[in-house]
């Protein structure tokens, strides 16, 4: 029951905020804008954003090789995109959270937990450079110096506590053996205890590998928004690709509703607004850009899945 109305606050949110963002604008414009889309420049996005597969799995097959799993580049790329599918099509990050089971069908896994603490490094990874992007962004266009303030102090967090996780992971495990002293279900600490010794586990040189590729996914993303925008007719600068992705990214992450539905669109669009694009140029652009993310990827996910 309580599962039932938590998920009913998820889609009450999404159906708010999205009728927020219609009250705002003008659909028919919207619809008008996007109608008029150059179609060759469209493709180009569709096939940088295609390359987001290629990298991510790259950067997968690095982080899962330090903790003696081998994958194919093949099986790699067709995990990352049933992970990501799943994520678009069901809620709470489903995608990330069943990864270690979609492993099973392309490897020996003998611990479901230490794939979890990979899954969890490349969120890590993820927050950490779409904050400092952001903020960097956010510097070069609003002249918003407190922005890399909270970004520093933010990015000091994240990195003192994975040094803390992998320097210090006896002592977070004796935590956990507390924990579960406490009355704690032990299967759950003992996969928390795995997910602590995967993310700490991953050899430094296997981190800094999965770095270039992660680099390179964020690039296809960011290049994605730009191609997009073009193809409308309402170029953005590279820096304001950045900051809008950047900003889509981090709220997409939370668990707020399925695939960030709703709060998405209306801070993507508000964040395009900001950088001097119309309400209506804005919620087209934002239009655009998640149909790849949610169509093209929830279906693409979905059929592979399905048929591999």
């Amino acid at each position: 029951m309580r599962l039932n109305l938590r998920n009913i606050l998820r889609y009450s949110i999404t159906g708010i905020l999205l009728l927020v963002l219609v009250s705002v604008a003008d659909i028919r414009n919207i619809t008008g804008r996007i109608s008029q889309t150059d179609l060759g420049i469209y493709g180009i996005a569709v096939l940088v954003f295609s390359s987001i597969y290629l990298w991510s799995g790259l950067r997968w097959r690095s982080l899962t090789s330090g903790l003696g799993y081998s994958l194919g580049l093949n099986g790699s790329v067709k995990i990352i995109m049933m992970s990501y599918g799943f994520n678009k099509i069901l809620p709470l990050n489903s995608g990330d959270l069943t990864r270690s089971k979609l492993m099973e069908r392309y490897t020996d896994v003998d611990n479901h937990g230490k794939i979890l603490g990979a899954v969890a490094m490349e969120r890590f990874l993820d927050v950490l450079l779409l904050g400092a992007l952001t903020g960097v962004s956010s510097l070069t266009l609003l002249n918003d110096s407190g922005s890399i303030l909270w970004i520093l102090l933010g990015a000091g967090l994240l990195i003192s506590s994975m040094s803390l996780v992998r320097l210090k992971n006896k002592q977070v495990l004796e935590l956990f053996d507390f924990i579960e002293e406490l009355g704690a279900p032990v299967k759950i600490v003992n996969f928390m205890k795995d997910g602590v010794k995967g993310f700490s586990e991953i050899p430094n040189k296997k981190l800094g590998e999965s770095l270039v590729w992660h680099l390179m996914r964020w690039a296809a993303g960011i290049l994605t928004l730009y191609i997009l925008a073009l193809s409308l007719g309402t170029p953005v600068s590279l820096f304001g690709a950045t900051l809008v992705t950047g900003v889509m990214s981090l709220v997409a992450a939370l668990p707020i509703t399925p695939a960030g539905l709703g709060p998405v669109e209306v801070l993507g669009t508000g964040t395009l607004v900001l950088i001097g694009l119309s309400t209506n140029q804005a919620a087209a652009l934002v239009i655009l850009q998640r149909s790849l993310g949610l169509v093209l990827m929830g279906g693409l996910g979905a059929v592979v899945y399905a048929l591999d």
